[in-house]
């Protein structure tokens, strides 16, 4: 029962923090082709910033517009 506990952590934590390397190069297309200083570039930034602290701290990735870090690890831990 452990095992199985184990690997369901380690695969909700997997899923949650780290995005597959095509979303990842949807999202630098996107950044890179949105013109700077627009509202969209502005949100695809915080988002592309959560994504990294994510993978960073193996916390989830955050869905809100300002992402609070410590309010997610403590919700998450």
């Amino acid at each position: 029962m452990t095992f199985l506990k184990d690997s369901l952590i380690e695969l909700i934590t997997e899923t949650s923090t780290n995005l597959p390397p095509d979303v990842r190069a949807a999202m630098g297309v996107a950044l890179e082709e949105e013109m700077a200083g627009t509202q969209a570039s502005q949100a695809l930034g915080i988002i592309a910033t959560n994504i990294d602290r994510a993978q960073e701290d193996s916390g989830p990735i955050c869905q809100t517009p300002v992402c609070r870090r410590s309010w997610c690890t403590r919700r998450w831990a």
